[in-house]
């Protein structure tokens, strides 16, 4: 074959590469034109009109908050997605999502519950401020912010980034209606982990490492009583939120971390129907609470 003949056969590989991904783009256009339809009407019938609206590469989000808090909410939660999904090795080839991801933030848990009811027929758990649906079309993250007047814009774009994350974590593990979601500790703990190093500022980042080292460590007059194994006991401190981040970033950043995937691909419900527990997983993969929690805390205060 002369190198002319190369060059042709070379041209052709390119051209029906470059065919491939225009059609896979159209497909994609058209899917996430089909998402936003179907959420603007999801957002009708559960009478909530005023909409703000905002899209970037992977994710189209509609918020009860005002117009100029959109984009942001939309652009953080891409950058933290997209950390989210470098952490957890997804291959290059492969999609998260048909479309878009579909993110619904409101400003008021209440509305949640009222959509969450319109959309799904079913009532969302006592409690829950966030919904999640990493595996059917359309996908979505649902989130009712739920920290009042005084609310910073940090916090709710912490919130909003936090749960698209746990999205991704749930798209990893192939969690979705028919199989439940991961354990509410876990998302959260994932969501904010890849928030704080994925999307935070240094002094950020700076606070919260010593706001957790103070918390494992205690002092001589008061020594800590926080244990890893409350977050899945059902145990809820008011440190819940910063125990659960600092726990799964052990988990995935730790010495041990390569068990990380395992944990995951246990998560997936059994032949009985019914979906381990994460102390099941934990005799599964021979690990003791006591020596995971004490792992936990030498990692925190000594960084190995």
């Amino acid at each position: 074959m002369n190198a002319f003949s190369v060059r042709i056969l070379a041209l052709v590989a390119l051209l029906a590469v470059v065919g491939a991904s225009s059609a896979q783009d159209d497909e994609d256009k058209k899917a996430a034109s089909e998402q936003k339809k179907l959420a603007i009407g999801f957002l009708k019938k559960a009478a909530i009109d005023k909409i703000a609206t905002a899209e970037t590469e992977n994710i189209q989000l509609f918020t009860t908050y005002p117009e100029a808090k959109a984009k942001t909410l939309a652009e953080s939660a891409q950058k933290v997605a997209m950390f989210a999904r470098k952490t957890l090795k997804f291959e290059d080839a492969t999609k998260l999502w048909k479309g878009k991801l579909t993110v619904y933030v409101f400003s008021d848990p209440r509305t949640l519950v009222a959509f969450y009811r319109a959309v799904e027929q079913k009532k969302l758990e006592r409690d829950s401020w966030f919904a999640v649906n990493a595996r059917n079309d359309p996908t979505y993250a649902m989130i009712g912010i739920d920290r009042g007047e005084k609310a910073t814009d940090t916090e709710i774009s912490n919130d909003v980034s936090t749960i698209v994350a746990a999205t991704v974590l749930n798209k990893k593990a192939g969690t979705g209606p028919t199989t439940g979601t991961l354990p509410d500790w876990l998302q959260i703990g994932f969501g904010r982990a890849m928030v704080l190093r994925g999307d935070s500022k240094i002094t950020a980042v700076s606070a919260y490492k010593a706001k957790v080292k103070t918390l494992v460590s205690g002092s001589k007059t008061k020594p800590s009583a926080v244990r890893a194994n409350e977050l899945w006991e059902g145990e809820k401190s008011k440190d819940y939120d910063l125990v659960a981040a600092s726990f799964v970033e052990y988990l995935v950043y730790g010495p041990e971390s390569e068990k990380f995937a395992s944990i995951l691909s246990n998560f997936k419900p059994t032949a009985t129907g019914a979906q381990p527990t994460f102390a099941a997983i934990l005799t599964e993969l021979e690990w003791k609470p006591e020596s995971l929690d004490s792992g936990w805390k030498k990692w925190v205060t000594t960084g190995k």
